[in-house]
C-alpha cells in the first residue's frame, strides 16, 4: 500500500467507525463527590471520586432503547475521603484520610433511552492510617444523560471489611460517555 494512501484509509476507518457508534457508546468516565452516611460520616468528610465503565452500547442518549434489557457491565474507580477533627479526652485527635480502589462487575439496565441503572459488586483495596486492607463492595448507580454524551450520576455503595462495620457512602458525579 502506497503511504499516500494510508492517511486516507485511516480517515475512513475512523469516520465508519465514528458513524457506527453514534446511537450508543460502551464507555463512561465520571468524576464527583461521595459524601459518607452512618458511622463513617462521624470520622470523614465528603470525598471525591474518579470512576469508569464499560458494557457494549449501553452509555449517552441514544435514539431508542436498547431491544436486550440487561448488559453485562464491568470497572473499577478511586476515592479519597477527608479525615475530621475532633477533641478526645481533652486532645485533638486528625482522622487520617481514607483511599479506597475497587474493581468491578455486575449488570446494567436502560429503562430508557436516556437512562442506565447498573448493579454492581468487586473487590477492593482500601488504605487507612498507614495500613492496606482487602474490602468486598456493592454499588448501586443510575444515570441519566442530559445531551448525547454528558449526565448525572447518583449512587450508594457499600464497603464491608472483615471485622468492621461497613462504610456507606452516597455519590454525585458528572459523567462523559465514550
Amino acid at each position: 500500500m502506497s503511504t499516500k494512501l494510508f492517511p486516507f484509509f485511516c480517515l475512513l476507518f475512523l469516520a465508519g467507525n465514528s458513524s457506527a457508534q453514534s446511537k450508543s457508546y460502551s464507555g463512561a468516565l465520571s468524576a464527583g463527590f461521595k459524601f459518607p452516611f452512618g458511622h463513617f460520616a462521624q470520622t470523614h468528610f465528603p470525598g471525591i471520586s474518579v470512576e469508569v465503565a464499560a458494557a457494549k452500547h449501553r452509555y449517552g442518549r441514544m435514539s431508542a432503547k436498547p431491544k436486550q434489557k440487561f448488559s453485562f457491565t464491568y470497572g473499577g474507580d478511586i476515592h479519597y475521603y477527608f479525615g475530621k477533627k475532633e477533641t478526645v479526652s481533652g486532645y485533638p485527635y486528625q482522622y487520617p484520610g481514607f483511599t479506597f480502589i475497587h474493581v468491578s462487575g455486575g449488570a446494567v439496565y436502560n429503562p430508557h433511552k436516556n437512562a442506565n441503572i447498573s448493579l454492581t459488586t468487586g473487590p477492593a483495596l482500601s488504605r487507612y492510617n498507614g495500613s492496606t486492607r482487602f474490602n468486598v463492595t456493592a454499588a448501586l448507580s443510575a444515570s441519566y444523560y442530559l445531551t448525547k454524551r454528558w449526565g448525572i450520576t447518583p449512587s450508594v455503595m457499600m464497603i464491608s471489611e472483615t471485622g468492621a462495620i461497613p462504610l456507606w457512602t452516597a455519590g454525585l458525579n458528572a459523567s462523559f460517555a465514550f
